[in-house]
């Protein structure tokens, strides 16, 4: 009996882990969505901006680095000599609160060119 209570609590943890993340990621994708980030950077095609394949690549590991350049913190990783193109777009990603900001790097670091 106890081995069914530890299985089930463990399989609920699990669960509850996934959907809080599957919860982020939705968070991440309605920013990125609603802050027009979506005109520049598409999920493989280099356009304005990199891919979010690229994006996902390169700050891979690096996700304190990624929110402090979503906050006008911190220095590009990628396409440093294009990143004053950015810099209109930095204004809207810089007052994002702490948990909504995080999604969004969350998300860009995660969705690695998938739709």
């Amino acid at each position: 009996m106890k081995k069914i209570i530890l299985s089930l609590s463990i399989s609920m943890l699990f669960l509850a882990n996934a959907t809080a993340k599957d919860a982020v990621l939705d968070k991440g994708k309605s920013i990125f969505e609603a802050k027009s980030c979506v005109l520049c950077h598409k999920p493989e095609t280099e356009l304005i901006g990199p891919s979010l394949k690229r994006i996902a690549k390169a700050y891979k590991g690096k996700q304190a680095a990624l929110v402090d350049y979503l906050k006008s913190q911190g220095k590009p990783i990628i396409f440093p000599k294009r990143a004053a193109v950015m810099n209109p777009q930095l204004i809207k990603t810089k007052i994002l609160l702490g948990d909504d900001i995080r999604a969004l790097a969350t998300y860009l670091i995660t969705v690695k060119g998938k739709k």
